[in-house]
């Protein structure tokens, strides 16, 4: 899979898991998923501007369901 697709399953676990509010830092959801800190933060700011997330300071707030395909 590619890191687009790691990262969604991530995140789509630890939804599941631990609710809407993700507190992991970018590195160690790269960590994870086998990818960058660098990769991994260009993602999530890429789902940012489609609305799929917020990222705050201390957390990463999804809106999205990540099961589903968006």
């Amino acid at each position: 899979l590619n890191v687009e697709a790691r990262l969604k399953a991530a995140l789509a676990h630890l939804q599941e898991t631990h609710g809407n509010t993700v507190r992991l830092t970018h590195q160690d959801l790269g960590n994870i998923i086998g990818s960058t800190r660098e990769t991994v933060s260009r993602q999530l700011k890429k789902w940012e501007r489609k609305g799929h997330l917020k990222i705050k300071k201390d957390r990463i707030v999804l809106i999205e369901n990540f099961s589903n395909d968006f």
